[in-house]
């Protein structure tokens, strides 16, 4: 009997809203996510392994990597989702352009104000990973916003 061998595609950053995930795929993720960032609250990033996010979120690391390729990743997605649901809780969204750069501008402020510590944005790299996630997050919002919002047509 042969095999045929199939590939699953791997995707390390959370899902737009709109997209469907399997709940146990969202839960797995959701522990990593609340692991790392209890563990941000405790030491620096740079300190932090992805086994001590296993352990946190009472995983194996095998388990960690079938989610995210490493711990940036993990960071990046858990600053994306917790952007995304101050975004949705604070009603931010791009509604046109009158005010919309204001109003977003203003939720990234309020998210980096509010952005687990110790000393995330401030470690080599690490920052970099934080401005990947809010950069990506707002993309998403302006090309909804311009889907719903067509400007004039030009020739």
């Amino acid at each position: 009997m042969q095999k045929i061998a199939t590939t699953q595609k791997k995707t390390p950053m959370s899902p737009a809203p709109t997209e469907a995930m399997d709940p146990r795929i969202r839960r797995t993720r959701q522990l990593l996510q609340d692991a790392l960032e209890k563990l941000l609250s405790q030491k620096d990033f740079e300190n932090i392994s992805v086994q001590d996010v296993a352990q946190v979120a009472a995983l194996n690391r095998a388990t960690f990597y079938d989610h995210y390729p490493d711990k940036s990743a993990l960071l990046e997605c858990l600053v994306a989702t917790r952007f995304r649901q101050l975004l949705e809780e604070r009603n931010i969204r791009f509604d046109g352009c009158e005010g919309a750069v204001r109003t977003m501008a203003i939720g990234v402020c309020a998210y980096l104000a509010e952005m687990p510590r110790p000393k995330v944005a401030s470690q080599s790299g690490s920052g970099q990973h934080l401005e990947t996630a809010i950069v990506a997050v707002m993309r998403g919002m302006i090309l909804e916003g311009m889907k719903s919002h067509p400007g004039p047509q030009r020739i």
